[in-house]
């Protein structure tokens, strides 16, 4: 298991992986991609993806399921950091499904294209909720993943400290 694995200087092992994930960590984080400049990136997909939902549902008469890709808004909520993002995107896209039922071409139903506005509202409603709890355990996994790396290393070094304090020992009890 330790094969593929490098000891660190305070004697914990390290796997190559990790160390590729650290620098592209880095590499991100660092002057080739800004936080804003990916924040303005994902806002302007999420801009034009909003533009082609609304397009789509008003397209299509009232009769079919289209408001239902309003819902992609809400997906792209996954790759959002914070849970107001998506509270934002929520309202939006539920508020593209409502102005698309007064926009779309007649056609169809009033109780079915009622039912399918509302069923659209609640898988808005739904989905919003599941990606704002997938923000929250990704959050606490990091702040955990964070304490355990803390502990890893104060462990390293005091496992460090007492080799050398034994081998210290070692050479004066050999004189």
């Amino acid at each position: 298991m330790l094969r593929n694995c490098k000891q660190s200087k305070f004697g914990a092992y390290k796997s190559k992986n990790a160390t590729l994930k650290i620098k592209w960590d880095e590499a991100v984080s660092s002057k080739y991609y800004s936080q804003n400049t990916l924040s303005l990136r994902i806002a302007l997909t999420i801009a034009i993806l909003a533009i082609i939902t609304f397009t789509l549902d008003t397209s299509l008469h009232l009769g079919g399921a289209g408001s239902i890709l309003c819902n992609i808004l809400i997906l792209a909520g996954i790759h959002l950091p914070k849970n107001q993002h998506v509270y934002l995107l929520s309202t939006s896209a539920k508020a593209l499904t409502v102005l698309g039922l007064f926009k779309s071409p007649p056609g169809g139903v009033l109780w079915v294209v009622l039912i399918n506005r509302g069923l659209t509202l609640y898988a808005i409603r739904v989905t919003g909720f599941f990606i704002i709890e997938r923000i929250k355990f990704k959050n606490t996994m990091r702040r955990d993943q964070e304490i355990l790396e803390q502990i890893s290393e104060q462990r390293s070094k005091t496992l460090y400290r007492i080799e050398q304090g034994l081998h210290d020992f070692m050479e004066v009890g050999a004189n």
